[in-house]
Protein backbone atom coordinates (compact mmCIF):
# COMPACT_ATOMS: atom_id res chain seq x y z
CA UNK A 1 0.00 0.00 0.00
CA UNK A 2 1.19 3.23 -0.78
CA UNK A 3 1.05 4.80 2.70
CA UNK A 4 3.22 1.96 4.39
CA UNK A 5 5.60 2.49 1.33
CA UNK A 6 6.06 6.37 2.02
CA UNK A 7 6.09 5.96 5.25
CA UNK A 8 8.51 3.33 6.39
CA UNK A 9 10.92 3.70 3.95
CA UNK A 10 13.59 4.96 6.02
CA UNK A 11 16.76 5.49 3.26
CA UNK A 12 15.60 5.49 0.30
CA UNK A 13 12.83 4.29 -1.96
CA UNK A 14 12.69 3.97 -5.50
CA UNK A 15 9.39 3.68 -7.99
CA UNK A 16 8.75 1.67 -11.16
CA UNK A 17 5.72 2.93 -12.62
CA UNK A 18 4.25 2.19 -16.08
CA UNK A 19 1.88 5.23 -15.45
CA UNK A 20 3.43 9.12 -15.42
CA UNK A 21 1.65 12.14 -13.63
CA UNK A 22 1.18 13.69 -16.69
CA UNK A 23 -0.85 10.69 -18.02
CA UNK A 24 -3.33 11.26 -15.25
CA UNK A 25 -6.41 13.48 -15.66
CA UNK A 26 -7.54 14.84 -12.50
CA UNK A 27 -10.94 17.31 -11.83
CA UNK A 28 -12.79 18.75 -9.14
CA UNK A 29 -14.74 15.59 -9.21
CA UNK A 30 -11.47 13.45 -8.88
CA UNK A 31 -11.12 11.20 -5.85
CA UNK A 32 -8.66 12.69 -3.19
CA UNK A 33 -7.00 9.30 -3.06
CA UNK A 34 -6.24 9.56 -6.92
CA UNK A 35 -4.90 13.27 -6.70
CA UNK A 36 -2.50 12.27 -4.04
CA UNK A 37 -1.29 9.09 -6.15
CA UNK A 38 -0.61 11.88 -8.88
CA UNK A 39 1.10 13.79 -6.51
CA UNK A 40 3.20 11.26 -5.13
CA UNK A 41 4.19 10.39 -9.30
CA UNK A 42 5.48 13.82 -9.22
CA UNK A 43 7.02 14.03 -6.30
CA UNK A 44 8.97 10.71 -6.97
CA UNK A 45 9.96 12.06 -10.56
CA UNK A 46 11.28 15.17 -8.72
CA UNK A 47 8.91 17.42 -10.33
CA UNK A 48 7.27 19.49 -6.96
CA UNK A 49 7.79 19.27 -3.38
CA UNK A 50 4.83 17.29 -1.88
CA UNK A 51 3.54 19.78 -0.35
CA UNK A 52 3.81 22.48 -2.50
CA UNK A 53 0.12 23.28 -2.39
CA UNK A 54 0.76 24.46 1.11
CA UNK A 55 3.23 26.53 0.25
CA UNK A 56 2.07 28.78 -2.53
CA UNK A 57 2.80 26.70 -5.61
CA UNK A 58 5.62 24.35 -7.33
CA UNK A 59 8.89 24.83 -5.99
CA UNK A 60 11.22 27.23 -8.10
CA UNK A 61 13.48 24.23 -8.49
CA UNK A 62 12.90 20.52 -8.89
CA UNK A 63 13.78 18.28 -5.84
CA UNK A 64 15.79 16.51 -8.06
CA UNK A 65 18.82 18.22 -10.30
CA UNK A 66 18.64 16.31 -13.89
CA UNK A 67 20.56 19.22 -15.29
CA UNK A 68 23.88 17.14 -15.67
CA UNK A 69 22.30 14.12 -17.51
CA UNK A 70 20.99 16.16 -20.52
CA UNK A 71 24.34 18.47 -20.47
CA UNK A 72 25.64 15.67 -23.09
CA UNK A 73 23.53 17.03 -25.96
CA UNK A 74 24.57 20.60 -25.34
CA UNK A 75 27.62 20.15 -25.23
CA UNK A 76 27.94 18.03 -28.86
CA UNK A 77 25.56 20.42 -30.46
CA UNK A 78 28.14 23.56 -29.30
CA UNK A 79 31.23 21.89 -29.85
CA UNK A 80 30.03 20.83 -33.56
CA UNK A 81 29.26 24.74 -33.93
CA UNK A 82 32.49 25.95 -32.99
CA UNK A 83 34.34 23.72 -35.01
CA UNK A 84 31.91 25.43 -37.86
CA UNK A 85 33.51 29.13 -36.48
CA UNK A 86 30.06 30.08 -34.75
CA UNK A 87 30.92 31.22 -30.70
CA UNK A 88 28.47 29.48 -28.22
CA UNK A 89 27.32 30.23 -24.48
CA UNK A 90 25.78 27.37 -22.80
CA UNK A 91 23.05 28.53 -20.22
CA UNK A 92 22.64 31.99 -21.39
CA UNK A 93 20.21 34.04 -19.00
CA UNK A 94 19.98 34.88 -14.96
CA UNK A 95 16.39 33.99 -14.63
CA UNK A 96 15.09 30.27 -14.00
CA UNK A 97 14.17 29.54 -17.03
CA UNK A 98 17.94 29.56 -19.41
CA UNK A 99 18.12 29.37 -23.41
CA UNK A 100 20.23 26.22 -23.47
CA UNK A 101 23.00 27.06 -26.10
CA UNK A 102 23.64 30.65 -27.21
CA UNK A 103 25.23 31.36 -30.63
CA UNK A 104 26.82 34.52 -31.31
CA UNK A 105 29.25 35.69 -34.32
CA UNK A 106 32.52 35.53 -32.63
CA UNK A 107 33.63 38.98 -34.31
CA UNK A 108 30.22 40.00 -32.32
CA UNK A 109 30.45 39.04 -29.42
CA UNK A 110 27.23 39.25 -26.75
CA UNK A 111 24.98 39.82 -29.92
CA UNK A 112 22.74 36.31 -29.76
CA UNK A 113 22.43 35.03 -33.50
CA UNK A 114 19.93 32.33 -32.15
CA UNK A 115 18.55 30.61 -29.12
CA UNK A 116 18.60 26.86 -29.06
CA UNK A 117 16.14 25.33 -26.53
CA UNK A 118 17.35 21.58 -25.71
CA UNK A 119 14.39 19.19 -24.01
CA UNK A 120 15.18 17.50 -20.69
CA UNK A 121 17.38 19.78 -18.56
CA UNK A 122 13.90 22.33 -17.56
CA UNK A 123 11.45 19.64 -18.30
CA UNK A 124 10.64 19.41 -14.25
CA UNK A 125 9.90 23.10 -13.97
CA UNK A 126 7.00 23.92 -15.86
CA UNK A 127 3.92 22.07 -17.98
CA UNK A 128 4.77 20.88 -21.83
CA UNK A 129 2.84 23.44 -23.37
CA UNK A 130 4.38 26.18 -21.66
CA UNK A 131 8.28 24.79 -22.49
CA UNK A 132 7.28 23.97 -25.69
CA UNK A 133 4.97 27.20 -26.72
CA UNK A 134 5.11 29.89 -24.08
CA UNK A 135 8.53 30.16 -23.64
CA UNK A 136 10.15 30.35 -27.42
CA UNK A 137 7.19 32.80 -28.03
CA UNK A 138 8.36 34.88 -24.97
CA UNK A 139 12.05 34.58 -26.60
CA UNK A 140 10.96 35.72 -30.06
CA UNK A 141 9.08 38.59 -28.03
CA UNK A 142 12.52 39.74 -26.84
CA UNK A 143 14.21 39.51 -30.40
CA UNK A 144 15.77 36.19 -30.15
CA UNK A 145 15.54 33.55 -32.93
CA UNK A 146 14.64 30.17 -31.32
CA UNK A 147 15.50 26.31 -32.24
CA UNK A 148 13.84 23.72 -30.14
CA UNK A 149 16.16 20.65 -30.64
CA UNK A 150 14.54 17.40 -29.58
CA UNK A 151 17.02 14.06 -28.08
CA UNK A 152 15.64 12.03 -30.38
CA UNK A 153 16.48 14.31 -33.66
CA UNK A 154 19.71 14.53 -32.03
CA UNK A 155 20.24 10.80 -31.78
CA UNK A 156 18.79 9.66 -34.89
CA UNK A 157 20.36 12.33 -37.36
CA UNK A 158 22.87 14.95 -35.61
CA UNK A 159 24.32 15.87 -39.03
CA UNK A 160 20.56 17.01 -40.28
CA UNK A 161 20.59 18.83 -37.14
CA UNK A 162 23.29 20.96 -37.12
CA UNK A 163 22.36 21.60 -40.84
CA UNK A 164 18.91 23.37 -39.75
CA UNK A 165 20.47 25.34 -37.05
CA UNK A 166 23.09 26.99 -39.45
CA UNK A 167 20.14 27.42 -41.85
CA UNK A 168 18.61 29.17 -38.88
CA UNK A 169 21.31 31.39 -37.96
CA UNK A 170 21.79 32.57 -41.34
CA UNK A 171 18.18 33.10 -42.15
CA UNK A 172 17.12 36.69 -42.65
CA UNK A 173 15.68 38.12 -39.11
CA UNK A 174 11.64 37.95 -39.28
CA UNK A 175 10.01 41.45 -39.05
CA UNK A 176 8.53 41.96 -35.65
CA UNK A 177 4.50 42.28 -35.41
CA UNK A 178 3.20 44.23 -33.05
CA UNK A 179 1.56 42.59 -29.93
CA UNK A 180 -2.04 42.40 -28.72
CA UNK A 181 -3.19 42.78 -25.28
CA UNK A 182 -4.02 39.48 -23.77
CA UNK A 183 -5.50 41.47 -20.20
CA UNK A 184 -9.16 40.73 -21.16
CA UNK A 185 -8.42 37.21 -22.66
CA UNK A 186 -6.44 34.72 -20.09
CA UNK A 187 -7.54 31.33 -22.20
CA UNK A 188 -5.19 32.08 -25.15
CA UNK A 189 -1.65 32.45 -25.11
CA UNK A 190 -0.98 33.26 -28.97
CA UNK A 191 -3.67 35.54 -30.23
CA UNK A 192 -4.07 37.26 -33.99
CA UNK A 193 -6.90 39.76 -35.08
CA UNK A 194 -9.93 38.55 -36.23
CA UNK A 195 -10.84 38.00 -40.00
CA UNK A 196 -13.60 40.65 -40.53
CA UNK A 197 -13.88 39.77 -44.29
CA UNK A 198 -17.05 37.60 -43.45
CA UNK A 199 -18.47 38.28 -40.04
CA UNK A 200 -19.86 36.02 -38.35
CA UNK A 201 -23.20 37.08 -37.27
CA UNK A 202 -25.75 39.80 -39.28
CA UNK A 203 -28.65 41.14 -37.88
CA UNK A 204 -30.97 39.42 -40.58
CA UNK A 205 -30.59 36.45 -38.05
CA UNK A 206 -32.98 38.44 -35.59
CA UNK A 207 -36.28 38.11 -37.72
CA UNK A 208 -38.93 36.50 -36.39
CA UNK A 209 -39.56 34.24 -38.93
CA UNK A 210 -36.18 33.00 -40.55
CA UNK A 211 -36.75 33.34 -44.42
CA UNK A 212 -34.50 30.51 -46.92
CA UNK A 213 -31.85 33.20 -46.91
CA UNK A 214 -31.69 33.22 -43.07
CA UNK A 215 -31.47 29.74 -43.03
CA UNK A 216 -28.42 29.47 -45.68
CA UNK A 217 -26.50 31.80 -43.69
CA UNK A 218 -27.31 29.74 -40.41
CA UNK A 219 -25.96 26.71 -42.15
CA UNK A 220 -23.24 28.13 -43.45
CA UNK A 221 -22.45 29.25 -39.37
CA UNK A 222 -22.84 25.87 -38.04
CA UNK A 223 -21.70 22.96 -39.51
CA UNK A 224 -21.96 19.30 -37.94
CA UNK A 225 -18.58 17.69 -36.60
CA UNK A 226 -16.72 15.89 -38.70
CA UNK A 227 -14.13 12.77 -37.39
CA UNK A 228 -11.31 11.94 -39.58
CA UNK A 229 -11.15 8.66 -41.90
CA UNK A 230 -7.39 7.88 -40.64
CA UNK A 231 -6.12 4.87 -42.31
CA UNK A 232 -3.17 3.06 -40.20
CA UNK A 233 -1.94 -0.65 -40.28
CA UNK A 234 -1.90 -2.18 -36.53
CA UNK A 235 1.40 -1.17 -34.76
CA UNK A 236 2.79 -1.63 -31.34
CA UNK A 237 4.02 1.68 -29.88
CA UNK A 238 7.46 0.48 -30.89
CA UNK A 239 6.37 0.59 -34.24
CA UNK A 240 4.38 4.04 -33.66
CA UNK A 241 7.39 5.33 -31.97
CA UNK A 242 9.91 4.00 -35.10
CA UNK A 243 10.86 6.97 -37.68
CA UNK A 244 10.63 3.85 -40.39
CA UNK A 245 6.80 4.76 -40.33
CA UNK A 246 7.47 8.54 -39.81
CA UNK A 247 6.31 9.16 -43.40
CA UNK A 248 2.88 7.20 -43.23
CA UNK A 249 2.21 8.87 -40.01
CA UNK A 250 2.73 11.96 -41.33
CA UNK A 251 0.15 11.85 -43.78
CA UNK A 252 -2.18 10.78 -41.29
CA UNK A 253 -1.23 13.89 -39.30
CA UNK A 254 -2.22 16.42 -42.76
CA UNK A 255 -5.64 14.45 -42.79
CA UNK A 256 -6.70 15.00 -39.38
CA UNK A 257 -5.73 18.72 -39.68
CA UNK A 258 -7.19 19.51 -42.85
CA UNK A 259 -10.46 18.00 -41.71
CA UNK A 260 -10.86 18.65 -37.81
CA UNK A 261 -8.18 21.61 -36.87
CA UNK A 262 -8.65 23.80 -34.62
CA UNK A 263 -8.43 20.30 -32.46
CA UNK A 264 -6.21 19.57 -29.44
CA UNK A 265 -3.51 18.02 -29.57
CA UNK A 266 -4.81 15.34 -27.29
CA UNK A 267 -7.56 14.49 -29.47
CA UNK A 268 -4.98 14.30 -32.32
CA UNK A 269 -3.31 11.73 -30.64
CA UNK A 270 -6.47 9.93 -30.03
CA UNK A 271 -7.15 9.81 -33.62
CA UNK A 272 -4.06 8.42 -35.01
CA UNK A 273 -3.87 5.72 -31.85
CA UNK A 274 -7.15 5.04 -32.45
CA UNK A 275 -6.32 4.30 -36.38
CA UNK A 276 -2.78 2.23 -35.02
CA UNK A 277 -4.75 0.56 -33.13
CA UNK A 278 -2.53 1.52 -29.16
CA UNK A 279 -4.68 1.47 -26.47
CA UNK A 280 -2.34 3.29 -24.07
CA UNK A 281 -0.73 7.10 -25.25
CA UNK A 282 2.77 6.24 -23.42
CA UNK A 283 5.05 9.38 -23.15
CA UNK A 284 6.89 8.31 -26.39
CA UNK A 285 4.05 7.84 -28.13
CA UNK A 286 2.61 11.85 -27.19
CA UNK A 287 6.54 12.75 -27.93
CA UNK A 288 6.05 11.20 -31.53
CA UNK A 289 2.47 12.89 -32.00
CA UNK A 290 3.87 16.17 -31.10
CA UNK A 291 7.47 15.77 -33.43
CA UNK A 292 4.97 15.53 -36.15
CA UNK A 293 2.93 18.86 -35.52
CA UNK A 294 6.51 20.42 -35.41
CA UNK A 295 8.28 19.00 -38.23
CA UNK A 296 4.65 19.60 -40.19
CA UNK A 297 5.04 23.30 -38.81
CA UNK A 298 0.83 23.26 -37.87
CA UNK A 299 0.01 26.79 -35.94
CA UNK A 300 0.15 25.90 -32.22
CA UNK A 301 -1.24 27.79 -29.23
CA UNK A 302 -2.34 27.30 -25.72
CA UNK A 303 -5.42 27.56 -23.73
CA UNK A 304 -5.97 26.72 -20.31
CA UNK A 305 -9.96 27.76 -19.26
CA UNK A 306 -8.88 28.26 -15.33
CA UNK A 307 -5.92 31.05 -16.22
CA UNK A 308 -7.67 34.41 -15.17
CA UNK A 309 -6.76 37.77 -13.89
CA UNK A 310 -8.49 37.41 -10.80
CA UNK A 311 -7.54 33.79 -10.00
CA UNK A 312 -4.24 33.14 -7.95
CA UNK A 313 -4.29 28.90 -9.08
CA UNK A 314 -4.02 27.92 -13.19
CA UNK A 315 -5.27 24.26 -12.92
CA UNK A 316 -2.69 22.52 -14.86
CA UNK A 317 -4.70 20.00 -16.00
CA UNK A 318 -6.55 22.30 -17.67
CA UNK A 319 -4.01 23.13 -20.24
CA UNK A 320 -3.83 22.32 -23.62
CA UNK A 321 -2.15 22.47 -27.08
CA UNK A 322 -4.30 23.43 -29.90
CA UNK A 323 -3.24 22.65 -33.51
CA UNK A 324 -4.62 25.00 -36.29
CA UNK A 325 -4.06 24.64 -40.15
CA UNK A 326 -1.21 27.32 -40.03
CA UNK A 327 0.28 29.69 -37.75
CA UNK A 328 -1.93 33.04 -39.00
CA UNK A 329 -5.21 31.25 -37.55
CA UNK A 330 -4.15 30.87 -33.65
CA UNK A 331 -6.19 33.02 -31.91
CA UNK A 332 -8.75 34.24 -34.71
CA UNK A 333 -12.27 33.58 -34.24
CA UNK A 334 -13.24 31.17 -36.49
CA UNK A 335 -15.92 31.94 -38.83
CA UNK A 336 -17.86 28.43 -37.75
CA UNK A 337 -18.63 26.48 -35.30
CA UNK A 338 -18.97 22.73 -35.41
CA UNK A 339 -21.73 20.76 -33.54
CA UNK A 340 -21.62 17.15 -32.48
CA UNK A 341 -23.91 14.77 -34.23
CA UNK A 342 -23.26 11.49 -32.19
CA UNK A 343 -21.23 10.31 -29.20
CA UNK A 344 -18.18 9.43 -31.34
CA UNK A 345 -17.69 13.72 -32.04
CA UNK A 346 -19.13 14.37 -28.65
CA UNK A 347 -15.46 17.06 -27.49
CA UNK A 348 -14.21 17.57 -24.02
CA UNK A 349 -15.11 21.41 -23.57
CA UNK A 350 -11.29 21.27 -22.80
CA UNK A 351 -10.74 20.26 -26.23
CA UNK A 352 -13.05 22.69 -28.17
CA UNK A 353 -10.85 26.18 -28.59
CA UNK A 354 -12.32 29.08 -27.16
CA UNK A 355 -12.32 30.99 -30.68
CA UNK A 356 -15.20 28.41 -31.81
CA UNK A 357 -16.73 28.72 -28.84
CA UNK A 358 -16.68 32.79 -29.30
CA UNK A 359 -18.31 32.57 -32.59
CA UNK A 360 -20.98 30.41 -31.06
CA UNK A 361 -21.77 33.08 -28.70
CA UNK A 362 -21.34 35.75 -31.46
CA UNK A 363 -23.96 33.90 -33.36
CA UNK A 364 -26.27 33.40 -30.43
CA UNK A 365 -26.55 36.64 -29.01
CA UNK A 366 -26.87 38.25 -32.89
CA UNK A 367 -29.67 36.01 -33.66
CA UNK A 368 -31.55 36.89 -30.68
CA UNK A 369 -30.16 40.51 -30.70
CA UNK A 370 -28.50 40.88 -27.42
CA UNK A 371 -29.27 38.76 -24.25
CA UNK A 372 -28.54 38.90 -20.69
CA UNK A 373 -24.73 37.60 -19.93
CA UNK A 374 -25.91 34.69 -17.87
CA UNK A 375 -28.65 33.76 -20.64
CA UNK A 376 -25.66 33.73 -23.58
CA UNK A 377 -23.74 31.71 -21.39
CA UNK A 378 -26.92 29.16 -21.41
CA UNK A 379 -28.03 29.70 -25.02
CA UNK A 380 -24.57 29.37 -26.52
CA UNK A 381 -23.81 26.60 -25.09
CA UNK A 382 -26.87 24.73 -25.96
CA UNK A 383 -25.67 26.06 -29.63
CA UNK A 384 -22.83 23.70 -29.56
CA UNK A 385 -24.34 20.63 -27.63
CA UNK A 386 -22.99 21.53 -24.51
CA UNK A 387 -24.69 21.51 -21.09
CA UNK A 388 -24.32 24.94 -19.10
CA UNK A 389 -24.49 23.05 -16.19
CA UNK A 390 -21.08 21.73 -16.55
CA UNK A 391 -18.65 24.04 -14.83
CA UNK A 392 -15.94 23.16 -17.60
CA UNK A 393 -18.29 24.29 -20.17
CA UNK A 394 -19.35 27.00 -17.91
CA UNK A 395 -15.72 28.39 -18.39
CA UNK A 396 -15.61 27.92 -22.15
CA UNK A 397 -18.35 30.10 -22.77
CA UNK A 398 -16.78 32.99 -19.69
CA UNK A 399 -13.65 33.16 -21.86
CA UNK A 400 -15.15 32.87 -25.44
CA UNK A 401 -17.69 36.20 -24.36
CA UNK A 402 -14.67 37.47 -22.97
CA UNK A 403 -12.89 37.19 -26.22
CA UNK A 404 -15.82 38.75 -28.48
CA UNK A 405 -16.12 41.49 -26.32
CA UNK A 406 -12.21 42.21 -26.45
CA UNK A 407 -12.37 42.21 -30.09
CA UNK A 408 -15.09 44.04 -30.47
CA UNK A 409 -17.71 41.62 -31.86
CA UNK A 410 -19.50 41.58 -28.76
CA UNK A 411 -20.33 44.71 -26.66
CA UNK A 412 -21.00 44.17 -22.94
CA UNK A 413 -23.40 46.12 -21.21
CA UNK A 414 -24.32 46.49 -17.63
CA UNK A 415 -27.71 44.17 -18.39
CA UNK A 416 -27.01 43.18 -22.08
CA UNK A 417 -24.63 41.31 -24.56
CA UNK A 418 -25.39 41.55 -27.95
Amino acid sequence: RLNVAVTRSRVEMKVFTSLSAEQMRTSEATPEGVKAFKRFLQYANGDVLWDSDLTGGPSAAPVIDRTEAYMGVAEDISKRLREKGYGTELNVGKSGFKVDIGVYDPQEEGSYRLGILIDGASDGMSSSAVREIAQPNTLKGLGWKVRKVWSIEWWEDPEAVISEIVDAINAPDEASEPEESEESVGSVESVGSVDSAEPVGSEEHAQPEQTEEDTQKKTEVVIPYRKTDVTLPPMTSAQFADPANISILEEQARKIIECEAPISLDLFTDRLCEAAGIKRKTPQIKERCYYLCRALKFGQGIQNLTKRNDRLYIDPDYEKIFLYHSPDEVGKITRRFRVHEDKSTLRDPRDIPVEEAACAAIYTAKTQMGMPYEDLLVEAGKAMGLPISSPTAKMLFEHAISLAVSRGELTQGSRMVK
